[in-house]
């Protein structure tokens, strides 16, 4: 058994150790969302054109935050009637040079929603889908697919909205996912950077 000076100075060697193994782990970064459903992101040109890809490879899809510039005092009731209300929907949804118009949002989980848009040279091009979740002013998830010059919908992706409160005002995050095709989900990142600017500049 060693002397009490010994077996002082052989505690205040190991003390360290043992404080150290008592202590929790420490906190690392919180994960970003994409990351929270399971997904990596690869930066695409800017902070508000992301590419996630499941960690099989097998889905891809557009993650977004939103706003883009800087905070917007926008309340999440505010920010979620411009998805839901027809009238609000038509101040963004179409690119210029598109003219938009609603055929129906029926807003509610297993109700439809369609709208067309007016390409410059007069052709039409539609968009329909259905309601997964509805919860306002938090949540807002819908099929979407391109339908053809014959009516019949093309391939069907997954939207996810939702909707956080800050203290300057909300943060959106968008999801895309379920895509066939990484060119089909790039061309959506450009289309979805240029409507969550649009809703900026309504916001603003």
């Amino acid at each position: 058994m060693p002397s009490r000076p010994a077996g002082l100075l052989l505690l205040l060697l190991i003390l360290p150790a043992i404080l150290r193994a008592q202590s929790p782990p420490a906190r690392g970064p919180r994960p970003a969302v994409g990351a929270e459903v399971g997904y990596s992101r690869s930066d695409l040109g800017g902070p508000d054109a992301q590419r996630v890809e499941s960690r099989q490879g097998a889905l891809t899809g557009v993650f977004m935050l939103w706003p883009l510039a800087g905070p917007v005092s926008i309340r999440p009731e505010v920010l979620f009637a411009l998805w839901i209300e027809p009238a609000q929907l038509l101040k963004w949804w179409a690119p210029d040079g598109y003219e938009a118009s609603v055929d129906v949002l029926d807003v509610r989980p297993g109700g439809r929603w369609r709208t067309t848009m007016r390409r410059p040279d007069g052709g039409l091009v539609a968009t329909s889908g259905t309601y997964r979740i509805v919860e306002p002013p938090r949540r807002l998830s819908f099929t979407w697919a391109w339908e053809g010059e014959d009516g019949a919908r093309g391939h069907e992706t997954e939207v996810l909205l939702t909707f956080e409160a800050t203290p300057g005002g909300t943060r959106l995050v968008l999801l895309q996912e379920r895509f066939e095709s990484k060119e089909t989900c790039d061309r959506h990142i450009v289309g979805w950077s240029s409507a969550l600017h649009r809703i900026e500049k309504i916001a603003f």
